[in-house]
């Protein structure tokens, strides 16, 4: 089963995408630092909103430490010049959070396999 990591603090969104990733025999884990990130996941998903994941540092971390990583950013509000800087970052697609959850299906089929 493959990992996928999820870096947020919202419980509902967490659950909702939880549920969505479970159902196509993923397991999920859900971090709040880099420092208990297991480099085997190579799917990540992050709220860009939270201000401890949502900037260029911690993006840049994480696309440093694991190579070969596909990150997806959450934003409420979609505005070019964050999401370019996001992209910048290490991000390899930005969407909004509705988007999100609609989506992570499709999304986890095409960059959730090793």
């Amino acid at each position: 089963m493959n990992s996928i990591t999820l870096f947020m603090r919202n419980l509902k969104l967490a659950s909702d995408l939880s549920d969505h990733i479970a159902v196509l025999d993923k397991s999920v884990e859900i971090h709040e630092n880099l420092d208990d990130f297991s480099a085997l996941s190579k799917l990540v998903f992050i709220d860009l909103d939270e201000k401890d994941f949502g900037n260029v540092d911690f993006i840049s971390s994480l696309f440093t430490k694991v190579k070969n990583i596909t990150i997806i950013g959450f934003l409420t509000s979609m505005q070019k010049n964050t999401v370019d800087k996001f992209k910048s970052a290490g991000c390899t697609m930005i969407l909004t959070k509705s988007s999100a959850v609609k989506n992570i299906s499709s999304l986890v089929k095409e960059f959730g396999n090793d």
